[in-house]
């Protein structure tokens, strides 16, 4: 995922999962026992600072995340960091690993229903004037950050939802929204009205993969001091099984197996019948 030259990539086995896009959404297969890594590329001179999150959970800190939460990986300029896992200590992370939602971590730091979608926030440094010489920081305009949803991380246009209202009168009326179109009906369509907001139950319960702990492994970091400025850019990739993204109504094409000719191979055989 390639956003004004900042890349994230997910990896399974030291390579990119292929990606599908939907509504401007990104989304990934995750397939039940692979583990994988995020990789996280800045393409600018200065350092930044990524702040990545899996279903909600900071991988560093593994609480839920926050808007003001600033526990990240710090990427020195045009350089790239690969994210292995949940941090245990300074010295090693437990693996990412796609698992049954029931099973996830996000579910046991009580997060259930938020299983499916991998954040990374990336942020600038913030340069302080040392002498009168010294260039300011003019940070770019940040992005608008996203509206987390309880059940899933689902685009505002297509949020559906039931709520009633009582008048003056004593009646009862319940109002639906429905792919961002809003009406008022009558307490007697209440049924109807939930029936029609079952889109929004179907697409939440496609999101059917979560991510716990994988096997154990070394990753050594330090703490060093980062004056945070501004966001410079988000990145959401949402994951599901391949079951969950046909539900979700993503359109998947494989990528062609081609099988390419070889450049190179052991020592030459003469034709037939050469005798030089």
């Amino acid at each position: 995922m390639n956003k004004n030259s900042y890349v994230v990539r997910v990896l399974v086995n030291g390579r990119s999962v292929q990606e599908f896009e939907k509504d401007n959404q990104v989304y990934i297969e995750g397939r039940i026992g692979s583990q994988y890594s995020i990789e996280v590329k800045n393409p600018c001179y200065t350092r930044m600072l990524a702040v990545v999150t899996i279903d909600g959970v900071n991988v560093i800190s593994g609480k839920p995340s926050s808007e003001n939460d600033h526990m990240g990986y710090i990427i020195n300029g045009n350089s790239s960091t690969v994210i292995e896992g949940f941090r245990k200590d300074k010295e090693t992370v437990g693996k990412f690993k796609f698992c049954q939602k029931s099973k996830s971590y996000c579910n046991e730091k009580g997060l259930d229903g938020n299983n499916g979608v991998i954040g990374v926030r990336i942020y600038g440094e913030a340069f302080k004037y040392i002498e009168s010489t010294a260039v300011p920081y003019i940070p770019p305009v940040p992005v608008v950050p996203y509206a987390p949803h309880r059940n899933g991380y689902i685009p505002w246009d297509n949020y559906n939802y039931c709520s009633s209202t009582t008048n003056t009168n004593g009646d009862v009326y319940t109002s639906s929204v429905l792919n961002g179109v809003s009406k008022t009906v009558s307490s007697t369509s209440y049924a109807s009205c939930l029936r029609e907001s079952a889109p929004l139950t179907e697409k939440v319960d496609a999101f059917n993969v979560g991510t716990t702990w994988g096997e154990q492994k070394t990753s050594s970091v330090d703490f060093v001091n980062f004056d945070v400025g501004s966001l410079l850019q988000e990145f959401l990739i949402y994951y599901a099984s391949m079951k969950g993204l046909q539900k979700l109504g993503v359109p998947i094409k494989k990528k062609a197996q081609v099988v390419y000719p070889k450049a190179f191979g052991n020592f030459a055989e003469p034709p037939k019948g050469w005798r030089g």
